[in-house]
């Protein structure tokens, strides 16, 4: 139960999204490599008390013509993503924080995530930040191989203003 002195809170902070005409709430239900919702393989082993906060946003703004999103920071996981995850460059360095889209136990933990977040009556939809591993080509030979098959084109090759010019149907390009 949420004691009267929360429950004001939120009353107030519905009335001033209302007031400003914000009908969409994107509440962060993942990042740094935690989900925010119990019963999923990223969310914390110790569930925190009283109602998640997915829930709780859900019951607070039924019936306010609010919408909720779920907002889900995809690829960077904090300072210790599990080592399975991690996100190899080209060179075999390891970088701290993001993860590979490639890592089995990345796409097998996210997809259960979106599976129960897309079972939540009243959930609008999904809000995705992080969805590119990085801005520097910092492509895993693994992905690197799977644009290669089929863009027949290294990533590494291509730059913006290179890409909109390729002739990508010329053989062995």
């Amino acid at each position: 139960p949420v004691d009267s002195k929360a429950r004001s809170q939120q009353d107030l902070f519905k009335d001033a999204m209302r007031k400003i005409g914000l009908n969409e709430l994107w509440l962060d239900v993942f990042s740094d490599g935690v989900a925010r919702v119990p019963g999923t393989p990223l969310s914390p082993a110790a569930p925190a008390s009283g109602p998640d906060i997915l829930t709780e946003a859900l019951t607070q703004t039924r019936g306010t013509g609010i919408a909720v999103y779920a907002d889900l920071s995809l690829l960077l996981w904090g300072d210790a993503p599990p080592k399975a995850a991690r996100d190899i460059n080209i060179e075999g360095e390891d970088s701290r924080q993001a993860v590979s889209p490639m890592a089995p136990v990345v796409g097998d933990s996210l997809t259960a995530l979106v599976r129960t977040l897309a079972a939540t009556p009243g959930l609008a939809g999904f809000a995705w930040d992080d969805a590119a591993p990085d801005e520097d080509l910092g492509y895993t030979p693994e992905m690197r191989l799977t644009f290669l098959r089929t863009a027949h084109a290294d990533p590494i090759d291509i730059t913006p203003d290179l890409f909109a010019r390729a002739d990508t149907s010329l053989p062995e390009f």
